[in-house]
């Protein structure tokens, strides 16, 4: 409810300053008194202390606010303070408040000044964050403006120093990760969503920003080099197969192959050294020095054939006979076959499948083989051949008008803007296409080369995207292989270090958060990484499983002994057991976590037995309770039939009491007839004597009952108390007196009034009630 108290003290404050602008008299009413200007600014310096000094400052400002005479440039800063906070003019305060100078005045002006505009422009030109904290106390409840500006202000400024650490902290971060060659890509992704948190500001974070570049550019020269690498690797292992399959290869060959060798020799002496960690670096220098030795034992055998090609060639030649010259045989031709195949040939003619004609002219061809076939047969033949001819002229007519075709086709799919995957898949259709033209005859090469320049260029835009998304997958690759390495090598330090499977179910949960975090590599390099992670986590899952097989059994344990304590003779040990049991399970708890509905189901069931031992308690207790509160019921009407009767005792001893009191009273008043106002008839000196035999008898009361004698009777009572020690040891000592027959003498003795007997007689009586009880 501040808001309704901030809202009712606002409508207060504004009724209260409208109250006193309407008391206020109005300048054009009222004339003000005139101001000795000179006379204020000269008391100032002249002024006995700063206390002093600072007094006048503000009176001078204040008259300025009132004469709404703007302060002159000379004066001191709290001239212009003052005289912001009390002009009643608003206009004059804004043009005022821009001429203050310094944290404290405007702080001051903030504060104190009446126009809530000029307050909030006041507070704007702060900067020292001390004063914006103290404004912030003074204005909180009072000024939300200037309070929401303080407040805004040093949060921004400890978000700001809060962005400015964490900067440093990720140049730190980025500078370690530079200086680790080659860079953790995983740690990069984080640090860049990190980064990218912390905002645009340019200022703080260009270092930052730099950084991060020149790490995403190391990440990109590092992908480049591993693909280096492999393509390296790869042609070496493709020389190493030509050259370990060479029986006797040629000179050409071997210098062919020593320039393969030295170019991929060299590119790996160029390559970084961090990639010596690799495995394929290792793999690469095994491939040369099998190239190596290969090639040297190659270039030995090339040498000694060569040397004996010499000595051969120096040796003189051997005559050998001349060969003869065998008949050539005359072959048969089988015109049945023929005959068949030509009856194939004239209806795929008939058709127009041409290669299926050129098939079957093919093999008419291999059954003749030479022979010339003779009759009829030789006049089919020919004719057939003839008219084949005609359909390939034809046929390349056609080809070469679909080849302009594609050819136009490629060049539209150039120049328009086609999606990626449109692209992807009208290439290779338009290849394919171009290919099977290629049946029936190749293209010529002007035509072949504008088709294969559209088609290249078509397809850059394809070429580029998959190698940017190569570069990606190599490196989501090496990260992912990077991260397999670092758990693979995790588990196996856990392998050997005392088990605490909490740990291993939380490092599984963190590994596969990481893997779906991090992004997809290739298909197959995808599939073999995921085989790694299958095999990491199926090692982790097992120790796992095993934990909880035994904790189950554990917990199991616990649970049958809760089960056997529901119908336990003695439900006190019973509780005592059931705690026990549930100290053990929270306690003796193992360091693996179960599967949750797993660990549920045992829980519930554990609780259900317990719960079955504590209701058993509670009945009991229940039926106790209820066993006490009869017997407490049954305590309480006794007391009450105690408090009964004594409060009927009480009554009856208040009215034998009033008895007695009465009988007291009547005896007062009749004591009252002998006194010698109401009687005169009595002689004074009886009345005397009354009073004395009232004293001696009052001492004899005192006596009796036990009560203090006065100071001025205390020798009469030590005689009185003497005579009677006397008689009884005299042996003439009587009985004891009734103290109230006593009283009813003392009452019956006429004697002149005397209020100190009085007293003690009333001390008497008091005593006698007292002893009636």
């Amino acid at each position: 409810m501040s808001w309704l108290r901030n809202m009712r003290g606002k409508a207060g404050s504004e009724a209260r300053e409208h109250q006193a602008a309407a008391a206020r008299p109005s300048s054009k009413a009222i004339s003000m008194p005139a101001v000795d200007w000179s006379g204020l600014r000269e008391s100032i310096p002249a002024a006995p202390s700063a206390g002093e000094r600072a007094q006048r400052e503000r009176e001078l400002g204040r008259a300025c606010a009132a004469h709404r005479q703007s302060p002159l440039p000379g004066d001191a800063p709290g001239v212009w303070t003052e005289a912001v906070c009390y002009a009643n003019d608003k206009a004059a305060a804004t043009q005022w408040a821009a001429r203050l100078e310094g944290d404290a005045s405007l702080a001051e002006a903030a504060a104190r000044c009446r126009f809530a505009e000029v307050r909030l422009a006041a507070v704007r030109r702060i900067s020292d964050l001390a004063v914006l904290k103290q404004l912030a106390d003074s204005s909180r409840e009072k000024d939300k403006h200037v309070y929401r500006h303080c407040t805004d202000a040093l949060r921004a400024h400890r978000q700001s120093g809060e962005r400015a650490r964490r900067a440093a902290q990720l140049a730190l971060d980025l500078r370690a990760l530079l200086d680790a060659r080659p860079v953790a890509v995983s740690r990069l992704l984080q640090i860049e969503k990190e980064f990218a948190v912390l905002g645009e500001d340019k200022q703080g974070l260009a270092e930052c920003a730099d950084l991060v570049a020149q790490a995403q550019a190391c990440v990109l020269a590092e992908t480049r080099a591993q693909i280096g690498l492999r393509a390296r690797l790869a042609a070496a292992e493709a020389l190493r197969s030509d050259v370990a399959g060479a029986e006797s290869p040629s000179r050409m060959n071997l210098e062919a192959w020593r320039r393969r060798y030295t170019d991929i020799a060299e590119e790996a002496a160029g390559a970084p050294a961090w990639l010596a960690k690799f495995p394929a670096t290792r793999e690469l220098a095994h491939a040369l020095r099998d190239i190596e030795s290969r090639l040297a034992a190659l270039v030995q055998d090339l040498e000694r054939a060569t040397e004996r090609e010499k000595v051969l060639a120096s040796l003189p030649p051997v005559e050998q006979p001349a060969p003869k010259t065998p008949k050539p045989a005359t072959r048969e031709v089988d015109h049945a076959g023929v005959q068949r195949s030509l009856d194939e040939l004239e209806r795929h003619l008939e058709d127009g499948r041409l290669a299926d004609a050129d098939g079957v002219a093919s093999r008419i061809e291999q059954a003749i083989d030479g022979a010339a076939p003779r009759g009829p047969l030789a006049r089919r033949w020919q004719r057939a051949r003839a008219q084949l001819m005609r359909l390939h002229g034809w046929a390349r007519w056609g080809t070469d008008q679909a080849r302009e075709h594609l050819i136009a086709d490629a060049q539209a799919l150039l120049h328009s803007a086609p999606g990626i995957d449109e692209r992807a898949s009208a290439v290779p259709a338009l290849h394919k296409e171009w290919k099977r033209l290629d049946a029936h005859g190749p293209a010529a090469k002007p035509l072949w080369e504008r088709f294969d320049k559209a088609l290249e260029e078509a397809y850059r835009p394809v070429r580029e995207l998959r190698t940017a998304e190569a570069l990606r997958h190599e490196a989501a690759r090496a990260a992912k292989a990077a991260l397999c390495d670092a758990w693979e090598a995790w588990l196996a330090e856990f392998s050997v270090a005392p088990p605490d499977y909490r740990a291993l179910a939380a490092k599984r949960d963190e590994i596969t958060a990481k893997w779906r975090a991090g992004a997809m590599a290739g298909f197959r390099d995808e599939r073999k990484l995921r085989k790694r992670l299958d095999a990491l986590l199926k090692r982790i899952d097992v120790q796992v499983e095993e934990a909880q097989a035994k904790e189950i059994a554990r917990r199991e344990q616990l649970l049958a002994a809760a089960e056997g304590l529901r119908d336990a003779p003695d439900i006190a040990r019973a509780v005592n057991e059931a705690k026990s049991l549930q100290s053990r399970w929270k306690d003796e708890a193992g360091v693996v976590r179960l599967r949750h509905g797993a660990e549920q189901t045992l829980w519930q069931r554990f609780r259900a037995a317990c719960d079955a031992v504590f209701a058993r308690r509670d009945a009991e207790r229940t039926a106790q309770a209820a066993q006490r509160e009869q017997r407490m019921q049954a305590l309480q009407d006794e007391k009450r039939a105690r408090d009964l009767k004594r409060r009927e005792e009480q009554e009856i001893e208040l009215l034998r009491k009033a008895r007695h009191a009465n009988r007291f009273a009547l005896m007062a008043e009749k004591a009252a007839r002998a006194d010698p106002s109401v009687n005169p008839s009595v002689a004074a000196v009886a009345l005397e004597q009354g009073r004395a035999r009232r004293a001696a008898l009052l001492i004899d009361l005192e006596i009796a009952l036990e009560l203090p004698t006065p100071e001025t009777d205390a020798a009469a009572r030590r005689a009185r108390s003497l005579v009677r020690l006397q008689d009884r040891f005299r042996g003439n000592s009587t009985a004891p007196q009734d103290p109230e027959a006593m009283v009813a003498q003392w009452y019956a003795v006429a004697a002149m009034p005397d209020a100190e007997q009085t007293m003690r007689m009333a001390a008497i009586v008091q005593r006698l009630l007292e002893r009636t009880r």
